[in-house]
């Protein structure tokens, strides 16, 4: 993500692991107080500018886990996947404002529309700060759209629908996962398959969200850029007014 001029700190890589088709989890040995939805600037070297990227773990966690994909040409992660245990990382103190655990109105919105106060909607890695926020026990009255092209890229599903209410009730919809290639659902987890909606997330936002998306609700957006001004777009068709969507593009 972008870079930041915050002061950094040395630590330590505890441990690094694929996740998905091509993702990896980072774990760093920090466990600095913040906020589910903070981000840190991380870089490999005191001298080389730092990238932001989103927390996923929550507060209190053992480490500080790190959700990120490589891109190719970037300026961190294809050296930053090379690392493991006992490498050093330079980063700095958690910041921002994308606080998905609250509402864009001070939290004075009231719960309706099957208790729903805040949605999530996320692509991607963009996951990231709301798995921060639902592991630690912010998802009561949130509801998680989550697209992505592969089944094992649904990052956090596994917890996401284990600890979500209502999971017998299909259409109270605590947890969407946006399938963009539906031919892998055949390799999904028994428990993900009542919440695949065959298509991308702005395709249900199209198909169903006059039905299911509150018009009262916090709406926070996190992944590709297109992916938040096309849904930015849909929700206002929806009479979702501009001030109840905050956005955060992530890389």
């Amino acid at each position: 993500m972008k870079q930041t001029e915050s002061p950094l700190s040395r630590v330590k890589i505890l441990s690094q692991r694929t996740y998905g088709k091509s993702a990896y989890i980072l774990t760093l040995d920090y466990s600095p107080d913040f906020i589910p939805g903070q981000m840190v600037a991380l870089s490999d070297s005191a001298d080389t500018p730092p990238r932001l990227y989103s927390i996923a773990s929550p507060p209190g966690n053992s480490g500080l886990e790190i959700l990120y994909t490589v891109t190719p040409e970037g300026e961190l992660t294809p050296r930053l996947s090379q690392m493991g245990p006992g490498d050093t990382l330079f980063v700095s103190r958690p910041r921002g404002e994308f606080l998905p655990g609250t509402s864009p109105d001070g939290g004075k919105s009231v719960a309706n529309h099957g208790g729903i106060r805040r949605v999530w909607i996320a692509n991607g890695t963009g996951v990231a700060p709301f798995l921060s926020a639902w592991r630690a026990g912010y998802h009561s009255g949130a509801m998680l759209i989550h697209g992505a092209r592969w089944i094992e890229d649904f990052y956090g599903s596994e917890y996401v629908t284990s600890t979500a209410g209502g999971l017998d009730e299909p259409d109270k919809f605590p947890y969407i996962a946006c399938l963009s290639k539906p031919d892998n659902r055949n390799s999904a987890e028994p428990g993900l398959m009542p919440f695949i909606f065959p298509g991308r997330l702005t395709s249900w936002i199209e198909e169903t969200g006059a039905v299911h998306l509150p018009k009262d609700a916090g709406y926070y957006l996190c992944g590709s850029e297109q992916m938040i001004i096309q849904v930015r777009q849909l929700l206002y068709r929806l009479g979702i007014p501009y001030s109840s969507v905050i956005s955060e593009i992530y890389f």
